[in-house]
C-alpha cells in the first residue's frame, strides 16, 4: 500500500474492518479526517514505522469502544528509531516497541485487541480505565508486570509473553496485582519463577489457563507465591469454574487443591509425575487429560458428578481394578492410550446409561464386544485397534447414529461361527444409522451383514470385496438408492472392467457411488 493511498469514510460510519492489509506507513496516512468510528479492526502485514505510528502518534477517535490490531508479520525490519524500543532477546538487530506511557487510546474504550509481535509491554503503560476485555497476544515480554495498573472493571485478560517477564525497576518480591472484577484469566507464555500475586484470592474468577509454548527447551518451572503451580492451593478461588494446563514443564506429582465450585478441568502436553495420593477431585463435570502420564487407578477417585471424561494419548499404566461410579456419565473417549482388553472389559461400559459419546481409537484391545456397549450410545467409534469385532443378535444399540469400525477385522467374528449359530451371529446394522464407517476391515462380501431399512452414508474403502460384476457394490447401491436419508457409498473397490456399465455409470453420476482412489 503506497504512502499516498487514503481511505475516505462515510461521516456517519461506526465499524471499520480492513483485512490481509500491508503497509509500511501509518494509520494516519490511511485514515484521514475526524471519524465517529466505535469499532475497528486492522488485521495485516505491518512495519516497524506503522507500529510507531499506530502507537505513539495516532488519534484515535474519542467514540471508539472496540479496537483489534493484529499484525501477521513475523519478520520484522530492523529499526531507524531508538526511542522506545528494546534489543529483542533472540533475534540480532531486530526491536521490540515498548507500549508505555506514549501509547493513548480512548478513555471509553471496552475491548483491546492487541495481537503483536516485536513489541514489549512496559509498566509505565496507561491502560484505559473503562477496559472491560483486555488481549495481548504474541508479545516479546512484559516490562516489570507489577507495576502495570490493570483497569479497575478488568474481566476478560489474555496475556501472551512468549519469553516471559523481565524487571528492570521491580523485585522478584512485588505483588502483580489483578482486579477483583476479573472473570477470566490466562498466562501464555515462557514458565514463570517468581509470581507473587493477589490472583489466588480473587472473588470473581470463574476461568484459568497458564500455558506456554511447549516443552522443548524450557526447564523453568512455574512458580505462584513460591510454590510450584502443581502443588499450589487454590481452594479460595471460590468461583472458579474451568481451570487448564497446558505444556508446562516439571510440574511434578500432581497435589494442588482445587475448589468445590470447579467443573472443568484439562491438562495437556505437561511433564507430571501423576496424581498424589491425597489429590482430591472437585466435583467436576469435565476431565480432559491429553498427552500426560497416567495411572489408571487414578479413574476410581472420578467423583459421581462426571459428564465428560477424555483421555487422550496418554501414557497409560493400566489398572488392577476400576470400579467407576459414574451415573452421569454422557461421552467417555480414550484414544491412543494403550488400553488392552482387560481394562477394557474392567469398565464395565453398560452400567452408564447416559453414556452417549464413547470413542476407544488406536488401542490395543484384541477383541471389541458391541454388546457390552449402553443402548444410549449414539456415536461410536473404535477406529484402528486391528481388533476382532464381536456382534450378533444380543447386541442393542438403537439410538446408534454414527458407527466407526475402520480398521477392525469384522469378518473373523462371523467365520469363526458354528454352522448351527450362523444366522445368529450376523452383524446387524441398527436402523437408524447415518454414519457407517467399515474402512480397511477385511470384509470380502455382504454375507455376515445384515442391512437396515434406512441408511446414511457407508465408508468401505480398502476391502476385499471385488468381484467381476461388482454385484455387492451395485446391490448396495440399489437397496439405498431411493432412500430418502441416503447420501453416498464410498468405496476402492470398484473393477475398471465393469466400470463402463451403463448402471454403473448412473450410479456415479448420480452421486451416490464414489470410487476413492487415493485413501489414507
Amino acid at each position: 500500500m503506497s504512502k499516498d493511498f487514503r481511505i475516505i469514510l462515510a461521516p456517519n460510519l461506526e465499524s471499520l474492518r480492513l483485512n490481509d492489509i500491508t503497509s509500511s506507513y501509518g494509520l494516519s496516512s490511511l485514515l484521514v479526517g475526524q471519524l465517529p468510528l466505535k469499532r475497528i479492526d486492522l488485521i495485516g502485514y505491518f512495519s516497524m514505522k506503522f507500529y510507531h505510528d499506530f502507537f505513539y502518534e495516532y488519534e484515535f477517535p474519542e467514540a471508539l469502544e472496540e479496537l483489534y490490531f493484529e499484525n501477521s508479520n513475523l519478520l520484522m525490519d530492523s529499526t531507524e528509531y531508538s526511542d522506545g524500543v528494546l534489543p529483542h532477546p533472540y533475534l540480532n538487530d531486530v526491536f521490540d516497541l515498548r507500549i508505555n506511557e506514549k501509547v493513548k487510546f480512548p478513555k471509553g474504550l471496552k475491548i483491546l485487541h492487541l495481537s503483536c509481535p516485536f513489541t514489549a509491554i512496559d509498566s509505565t503503560w496507561k491502560i484505559p480505565d473503562t477496559i472491560k476485555r483486555l488481549v495481548l497476544a504474541h508479545i516479546s515480554y512484559i516490562v516489570d508486570f507489577p507495576g502495570l495498573v490493570l483497569p479497575s472493571s478488568l474481566e476478560n485478560f489474555f496475556v501472551e509473553p512468549i519469553y516471559g517477564l523481565i524487571s528492570e525497576k521491580t523485585t522478584n518480591s512485588d505483588l502483580i496485582s489483578f482486579p477483583d472484577s476479573l472473570v477470566s484469566f490466562t498466562y501464555y507464555g515462557k514458565p514463570v519463577e517468581y509470581f507473587q500475586t493477589n490472583l489466588l484470592e480473587l472473588p470473581n474468577l470463574r476461568n484459568l489457563v497458564f500455558a506456554s509454548h511447549g516443552l522443548e527447551g524450557h526447564s523453568e518451572q512455574f512458580f505462584i507465591n513460591g510454590n510450584n503451580i502443581g502443588s499450589v492451593d487454590f481452594q479460595n478461588l471460590h468461583n472458579l469454574q474451568s481451570f487448564e494446563l497446558n505444556e508446562l514443564p516439571k510440574l511434578g506429582e500432581l497435589s494442588m487443591n482445587l475448589p468445590k465450585s470447579l467443573r472443568r478441568f484439562r491438562i495437556a502436553m505437561s511433564e507430571m509425575n501423576g496424581f498424589s495420593q491425597s489429590f482430591e477431585f472437585p466435583p467436576l463435570e469435565s476431565l480432559i487429560l491429553e498427552q500426560i502420564g497416567i495411572d489408571l487407578d487414578i479413574l476410581n477417585k472420578l467423583p459421581s458428578s462426571v459428564e465428560h471424561l477424555e483421555l487422550l494419548e496418554c501414557k497409560a499404566k493400566m489398572p488392577e481394578h476400576l470400579d467407576l461410579n459414574l451415573p452421569h456419565l454422557r461421552c467417555l473417549v480414550m484414544n491412543d492410550c494403550n488400553i488392552d482388553k482387560k481394562t477394557f472389559e474392567l469398565l464395565n461400559l453398560k452400567r452408564f446409561t447416559n453414556l452417549k459419546v464413547v470413542g476407544f481409537q488406536d488401542n490395543k484391545i484384541s477383541e471389541i464386544d458391541l454388546a457390552l456397549f449402553p443402548p444410549s450410545v449414539t456415536n461410536l467409534s473404535v477406529y484402528k485397534n486391528q481388533a476382532k469385532i464381536i456382534y450378533g443378535e444380543d447386541v442393542n444399540l438403537p439410538n446408534l447414529r454414527n458407527l466407526e469400525l475402520s480398521e477392525n477385522n469384522m469378518i473373523k467374528h462371523y467365520e469363526e461361527a458354528d454352522i448351527s449359530v450362523k444366522s445368529k451371529s450376523k452383524f446387524i446394522v441398527p436402523e437408524g444409522i447415518e454414519w457407517l464407517k467399515l474402512r480397511k476391515c477385511s470384509i470380502s462380501n455382504f454375507d455376515f451383514i445384515v442391512w437396515p431399512k434406512e441408511l446414511g452414508a457407508i465408508a468401505l474403502e480398502m476391502n476385499r470385496i471385488r468381484d467381476e460384476n461388482n454385484s455387492n457394490i451395485i446391490d448396495l447401491c440399489k437397496r439405498y438408492a431411493g432412500a430418502k436419508c441416503f447420501d453416498s457409498i464410498s468405496t476402492t473397490d470398484i473393477c475398471v472392467s465393469s466400470g463402463r456399465t451403463k448402471m454403473f455409470l448412473e450410479y456415479q453420476q448420480r452421486g451416490i457411488l464414489k470410487n476413492v482412489d487415493n485413501y489414507s
